[in-house]
């Protein structure tokens, strides 16, 4: 069920609530070699405008928690850091000046004109809000949703979307290595596929860990992977 048939029920003694820690991962990719996004500055700053305790507060109505960047969420043994990136507007606006935007710059979001999750268009609402801060003007541009996976998902720069949970090793690969099959952000790091690909054949397990936490520190700072959050699965039962 979604957070807000949970809100309706929750209070009924005879409706018990089971709830993940963490499910499908919440985000939105820009590509990172079309302009503006083709500047790190740039994505550094659109990834530190949001307070994503705040935004899991109102899109998922606390029925989730905060992510840093990457598909694996900071609860996670497996995850490259536990706590969460903070937001920081002074920073923000001062890499777009760097990047030579000092009096902002305006980016088109594509999103689906209804929710497609639960939460995805508070989500974006969300951010054009927190992005305004810093001085990025975020156009939201909904698209009809039986559409919008052949046409507008991995084709426009900067795109909202979510993801299943997956463990490192299936979850880096699919979608942010060079040759990933899903690469929509057209992101290319050597030094991240060597990563992941040295991991993937590595027995140890603590050395496994530690490649697999360095390319995800690799991915939130340096790719277009902007992912404020993760969605808890919640379930609703009644009692006989």
């Amino acid at each position: 069920v979604d957070a807000s048939t949970v809100i309706s029920l929750g209070d009924d003694a005879k409706v018990k609530i089971a709830k993940t820690q963490a499910g499908p991962l919440m985000m939105m990719w820009m590509m990172a070699d079309v302009p503006p996004y083709d500047d790190v500055r740039v994505r550094k700053a659109m990834k530190l405008v949001m307070d994503r305790e705040k935004m899991v507060e109102l899109a998922l109505l606390g029925f989730g928690s905060p992510g840093n960047d990457n598909p694996i969420p900071p609860s996670s043994p497996a995850a490259y850091r536990s706590d969460v990136i903070q937001q920081d507007i002074p920073q923000a606006k001062a890499l777009l000046a760097e990047a030579g935007y000092p009096n902002g710059l305006k980016v088109d979001l594509y999103t689906g004109a209804t929710d497609l999750y639960p939460g995805t268009l508070v989500m974006v609402q969300a951010y054009k809000e927190m992005a305004s801060e810093a001085g990025i003007d975020v156009t939201i541009i909904p698209a009809p949703n039986d559409s919008y996976w052949d046409e507008i998902w991995m084709k426009k720069p900067f795109t909202s979307l979510y993801w299943s949970l997956r463990p490192p090793s299936s979850a880096l690969p699919i979608a942010y290595t060079s040759d990933a099959p899903y690469n929509g952000t057209h992101w290319y790091n050597k030094e991240f596929d060597n990563l992941v690909a040295t991991a993937s054949k590595t027995v140890d397990a603590d050395k496994r860990g530690d490649l697999y936490r360095e390319a995800q520190r690799l991915l939130a700072e340096d790719g277009g992977h902007i992912l404020p959050m993760f969605s808890s699965v919640v379930s609703l039962m009644r009692e006989g």
